[in-house]
């Protein structure tokens, strides 16, 4: 016997029996995978006969050979930096195909390569309890020469900490071609289609980023065309951007203020030179003494919290005419009156205020400001310059 997937057993027959008289025999014992078993007579059909005093025998199922259908080798691989599978897997109806490439290691695992050349596949069915082991066999795949520029595609690698100048950079390295320029196209409608001529194997390049681009994460590809104008695959990459651009206005030459007219900011916080400055968590930031430094502003935006690029004063304007007010009360709560006193005032002298709302809108303007000038203003933050024959001074009020 040998295994076929059923149950077998030995059929037993009878002798001695009389002409005409009919009896089956009752065998136990049966087995379905291979190997060897006994097997016993248990009963016969008709009572006029009986078992003899030894009933049992020994049987065995014997292996069987597998069917193999062959792999067969991949056609029309090119070469392009990346892994191909060699072939296409075949198929057994018992046992664990294995393969290997040049008799090294056997797996199940199909073969994979990457380079011009000849593969010589191996492969086997590893036997069982109830296969045997086959005989090795082989196909050959074959990898061809690209036609066309392959790159690294794990070495195009986008670096965009440079937005704030209003730029990105992207790496790269050329293993096939000889490659004289590129092209880049993005998702975003926002980043035009960009081309450019390169001249290394290897190296990095620059293109433009629009100020306009919101923090979040962006998605590009880049084509090479090489000195014969055949252009490579397409390569993706991605690169995120996690400052806000030119959100910052300096209104005098002690204020600064986040422009804020589509209302998507809040929770403000300004920084110099890195540090937080104490105290100013509102959309103006006034400098008693005028600006100096590098100022950035970390605000909510779509339930994240965003840094601005930032906002470079060298030197901060100072003028000797330049007028000192006091605000009081501030803050000051909606609708009641509070004062702004020029503390120098001249009567001579062309004073006019001018207060910017949050969105940057003017809200009041005192065209013929005096020394004692009272108003009052609805809640919120607000951002004013008193101009004294032309020269600012600016102030900031709190509506509670």
């Amino acid at each position: 016997m040998v295994y076929n997937g059923d149950k077998q057993a030995p059929i037993a027959t009878l002798s001695g029996m009389k002409e005409g008289d009919v009896c089956t025999v009752t065998v136990t014992g049966a087995q379905t995978n291979a190997g060897a078993y006994t097997a016993t007579a248990t009963a016969l059909s008709n009572p006029n006969y009986i078992l003899p005093a030894n009933s049992t025998t020994d049987f065995t199922i014997a292996k069987v050979d597998p069917v193999i259908t062959p792999p067969e080798p991949v056609p029309g691989l090119v070469f392009n930096n990346k892994p191909h599978e060699l072939i296409t897997p075949g198929t057994t109806n018992g046992g664990t195909l294995m393969y290997s490439v040049e008799e090294l290691d056997y797996s199940q695992t199909i073969p994979k390569a990457v380079n011009v050349g000849d593969y010589i596949v191996h492969y086997y069915v590893e036997g069982d309890d109830n296969f045997n082991s086959s005989e090795i066999g082989y196909v050959t795949a074959h990898i061809a020469q690209s036609e066309i520029p392959v790159a690294d595609d794990e070495r195009i690698i986008c670096d965009a900490t440079g937005f704030c100048d209003g730029k990105a950079t992207l790496s790269y390295l050329i293993v096939f071609g000889d490659v004289r320029s590129y092209t880049l196209t993005f998702e975003s409608a926002e980043i035009p289609q960009q081309r450019g001529e390169i001249s290394k194997p290897e190296g990095d390049f620059g293109f433009a980023l629009p100020g306009t681009l919101r923090p979040g994460r962006y998605k590009g590809s880049v084509v090479f065309t090489d000195n014969l104008g055949k252009d490579s695959e397409v390569y993706p990459f991605d690169f995120e951007i996690v400052n806000i651009y030119g959100i910052i206005r300096q209104l005098y030459h002690n204020t600064l203020c986040v422009d804020n007219a589509s209302g998507a900011y809040s929770s403000f916080q300004w920084t110099n030179g890195g540090s937080d400055i104490d105290g100013e968590t509102n959309q103006y930031l006034h400098i008693n003494g005028g600006l100096k430094g590098s100022y950035t502003v970390w605000a909510d935006m779509d339930g994240n919290r965003f840094e601005s690029c930032p906002f470079e004063v060298r030197n901060a304007p100072t003028s000797k005419n330049s007028s000192s007010i006091r605000i009081y009360p501030n803050p000051v709560t909606a609708s009641q009156v509070f004062t702004i006193e020029i503390l120098d005032y001249d009567s001579d002298a062309k004073s006019e205020i001018i207060i910017h709302n949050a969105s940057g809108s003017v809200v009041k303007t005192i065209p013929n400001a005096v020394q004692l000038n009272m108003l009052s203003l609805p809640a919120g933050d607000y951002a004013g310059a008193l101009l004294v024959n032309g020269v600012k001074t600016g102030f900031k009020i709190i509506v509670k």
